[in-house]
């Protein structure tokens, strides 16, 4: 951090700080030279691989904008999006986990099932 405050100063937020810090991390770019292959599921397409360089270097999206507000109210950014537990992607990723678990899980196991989804209670 200190590095990168003294090469900055008063013209990086906190944010862009911080962002900086987590680019410089070791193995932080190793996702853009691995190869695309598609067994390992290590393929993006054009969609995703701007959507990934825009979270990475804390750009506005391209294409397929989120919307300007949250479900939870808050003003939307990928930041907030990544973490709002509400209308973000912190479910999207659950699922992600769980649907792979399922996935190895039956070849093991037969009657694996994945739990279907809850009803919305709310009025």
């Amino acid at each position: 951090s200190s590095g990168i405050n003294a090469e900055y100063g008063e013209r990086s937020t906190p944010t862009e700080v911080r962002n900086l810090e987590l680019l410089q991390e070791k193995g932080a770019s190793s996702w853009l030279t691995c190869l695309p292959l598609e067994s390992l599921n290590f393929t993006l397409n054009r969609q995703e691989w701007y959507d990934a360089m825009s979270a990475r270097y804390n750009l506005p999206l391209v294409g397929n904008p989120l919307p300007e507000f949250c479900a939870c109210g808050e003003t939307n950014s990928i930041d907030h999006a990544v973490s709002c537990k509400l209308g973000g992607f912190v479910n999207y990723r659950h699922n992600n986990v769980r649907d792979y678990m399922a996935h190895e899980l039956r070849g093991v196991c037969h009657d694996t099932k994945v739990e279907p989804p809850l009803l919305n209670v709310r009025g």
